[in-house]
Formats: structure tokens, C-alpha cells, sequence
């Protein structure tokens, strides 16, 4: 037999429940801040250029010819916002040291790579278990960077695929697979447009933190 003190109570649940049920789902759609440390491999997968003189501000050059580049390490940074289950748009900093193997006036030059710009990623199955598969796009620049030679900087594109594996609501694991493409066409003599794939297999950890979005004081 229900009391009135009961019917009361119930009757004060019945508005309150859906209100509770509501707050993990606008919590999981909410934009959040994401922080993503990466560290691995780069394969490069582009032709250099058969024959190319790279010529430093000093006047001398650098003659390299049948040159190949190194595989490597590669780490760099993602920073962006995942603006809900199914999208989210990052910017990205990684670094690649390798080295250019040939014959001429040098073997095994060594050469910074740096890669930076924005994508656009996209969650297709949404929040929806541990496991998030993702597809990303963008586009940026890539700088090759060498000690006695000017800088070469040349526009680039990427797409890639990737995995985030949750490991605390904060927390992720996150495998990715990007390819930076970009022509190589440095303004030297001899030097051919090759197209460039560096191919980035890494590893790292996402970390999310919520957004200052305000709200009532």
C-alpha cells in the first residue's frame, strides 16, 4: 500500500530521472580540448631527385645524385578540439630527422624534416565503446632544413587513418597512419619536381580536458 509520502516522492523522480539520464549523454557530446604527444616511425616512400645541387648562401653547393632518404624516428605534437562524436580539427607539429645517401660530393647527409599544419578528423562510428576508428585530412607545409644549404619549404597534404583506444575517460591510446605528401622542387640547379611521401607510423597519448565553455556565476 503507498503512503502519500511515497506517491509524493515518486511523483518528484518522475521529472529529475530524464534530467540525470541527460547529463553523461551532453557531457560526451560536449567540445573538449585534446593534447596528443606522439613518438615512431617515419618511412619515406618519394623519389629525390635523380641529380640535384643544393647551393648554400656562401656560394658552394652540395651535389647529391641517385639520392635516397633514410627511414627513421619521427615525434612531433596534435593539438585541437573534438567538437562532438564525430568530428574534431587539430593542428599538428612532428619532426623527422633522416639522412640523404648518394653518390658526388656527399654520402649520408643528414636533414631535419619539420611538418606542420591542420586536419580534419572524422569519427565514423562516434562515441560508441573503447575502440574509435578516425579518418583524417589537412594540409600545411613541410620544411627540410640543412646546415650549410638554404631551407626548402613546400606545401603539403595529408590523409591518414587511426585509431583511439580509451584507457580512462581522460585518457586514450591513440595509433595512427598519415601520409605528408608534398612536390619536391627546391630552386637549385638540376633539381627535377619529385612527389614525397613521408609516411608516419606512430603512437601516443591522448589526453582530453574540458573546455571553458561558461556558464552561470
Amino acid at each position: 500500500m503507498r503512503t502519500r509520502g511515497s506517491r509524493w516522492l515518486a511523483g518528484l523522480g518522475c521529472p529529475v530521472a530524464p534530467a540525470a539520464a541527460a547529463g553523461p549523454v551532453a557531457a560526451q557530446t560536449a567540445p573538449t580540448l585534446r593534447i596528443t604527444p606522439f613518438a615512431g616511425g617515419g618511412l619515406y616512400l618519394g623519389e629525390v631527385p635523380q641529380s640535384v645541387l643544393l647551393v648554400g648562401e656562401s656560394g658552394e653547393g652540395l651535389r647529391i645524385r641517385d639520392g635516397e632518404r633514410d627511414d627513421g624516428f619521427a615525434a612531433g605534437l596534435h593539438a585541437g578540439v573534438r567538437f562532438n562524436a564525430r568530428w574534431a580539427l587539430e593542428g599538428t607539429l612532428a619532426y623527422a630527422p633522416t639522412a640523404v645517401s648518394g653518390t658526388g660530393w656527399a654520402d649520408d647527409t643528414d636533414v631535419d624534416s619539420y611538418t606542420y599544419g591542420a586536419s580534419l578528423l572524422f569519427y565514423p562510428v562516434g562515441r560508441h565503446g573503447r575502440v574509435e576508428p578516425f579518418l583524417a585530412a589537412g594540409a600545411g607545409a613541410k620544411t627540410y632544413d640543412h646546415a650549410d644549404i638554404d631551407a626548402e619549404t613546400d606545401f603539403m597534404w595529408n590523409t591518414g587513418v587511426g585509431l583511439d583506444v580509451a584507457l580512462t575517460p581522460a585518457l586514450a591510446l591513440r595509433l595512427e597512419a598519415r601520409d605528408y605528401i608534398s612536390v619536391f622542387d627546391p630552386e637549385t640547379y638540376g633539381a627535377d619536381e619529385e612527389l614525397q611521401h613521408d609516411l608516419l607510423l606512430t603512437a601516443g597519448l591522448s589526453f582530453t580536458l574540458p573546455l571553458p565553455l561558461g556558464g552561470r556565476r
